[in-house]
């Protein structure tokens, strides 16, 4: 019942997927990281469901495709997207690189690279082949799997916040889990017969792009994490378009 509650609150935070009614509580955030490949489930499902329904290689419907699991996750990742890319992109000291971050003025670096995300999501999903789509439902298991092990076994930028209350209370069972998550998906997708190269730039875009961001901020976050998402599905859908 307590993972269920969680996967919930996973939805509500993660998601724009309707739910009955808003379900938190404090003590349940630790499972919020393991089930987050799950969330990656959901919007991975709607988006290769959709997909199929609307593929026809036109502007119109490359669009949707480009633009459906950011908004399905209502842009909370390409806003932490926009704020990673202002800091470091700024070129300052570590203090004003973390100030940066955490202000809510939009800088020029934020708008480009959310124009480049989706400019590069659009040009890919143009070449979409229909026989591989299924493998878009398992590019955001892999994103949010990568982003979750980052954010609980990297130093975080700060004890308060989200991010560290998502890691406060667990263990390296909860990182185990989330591997496994990876595996099976990896598994899942062979027995499939789907193409696995997406699937490995995902996993390697999402990994050097966590260390990448926490190197340069020394620790990471949730708007990191965010970051870590968004360029790796970017990458996977490139990847995708290329076969």
């Amino acid at each position: 019942m307590k993972i269920l509650k969680a996967f919930v609150m996973a939805l509500g935070m993660f998601t724009v997927i309707p739910l009955p009614k808003n379900i938190w509580d404090m003590n349940l955030m630790r499972f919020i990281m393991p089930i987050f490949p799950f969330v990656g489930l959901c919007i991975g499902s709607v988006w290769c469901f959709t997909s199929l329904l609307i593929v026809n290689g036109s502007a119109v419907s490359a669009a949707v495709i480009a633009i459906l699991p950011f908004a399905l996750s209502g842009f909370i990742h390409v806003d932490g997207l926009m704020d990673t890319s202002d800091a470091i992109f700024s070129r300052r000291d570590l203090s004003e690189k973390r100030r940066i971050l955490k202000d809510s003025t939009v800088g020029a670096f934020a708008v480009i690279s959310a124009i480049c995300l989706f400019l590069f999501c659009f040009a890919a999903a143009l070449d979409f082949k229909k026989e591989y789509l299924a493998v878009l439902i398992f590019i955001p298991i892999l994103s949010r799997s990568i982003a979750a092990l980052a954010l609980l076994n990297l130093k975080s930028i700060s004890q308060t916040g989200y991010g560290a209350g998502f890691k406060a209370g667990t263990s390296s069972v909860h990182s185990a889990f989330i591997f496994v998550c990876i595996v099976i998906s990896f598994v899942l997708a062979l027995l499939l017969a789907l193409p696995i190269a997406p699937l490995v730039a995902v996993v390697l875009t999402a990994t050097l792009t966590a260390i990448f961001t926490y190197k340069e901020l020394d620790g990471f976050s949730g708007d990191l994490c965010g970051a870590t998402i968004c360029f790796s599905e970017m990458c996977g859908l490139i990847c995708l378009a290329l076969l």
